[in-house]
């Protein structure tokens, strides 16, 4: 995704944990999908368990 402006493009550090957290999160996620006959794939990072987006007001 691009930035609003070019000014506004920025780059941020996460510790490495976290990294390995969303990669491990990623592994599974692709698991999920490959297991599931019938799975919507929205490209999210974060999921319902027949991956739809997830609404704020069943959070």
């Amino acid at each position: 995704m691009r930035a609003k402006t070019e000014g506004s493009d920025a780059t941020l550090a996460i510790p490495r944990a976290v990294v390995t957290l969303l990669r491990q999160h990623k592994a599974q996620h692709a698991a999920e999908q490959l297991a599931a006959t019938m799975r919507a794939d929205p490209g999210l990072v974060f999921t319902t368990s027949v991956g739809t987006s997830i609404e704020p007001n069943r959070a």
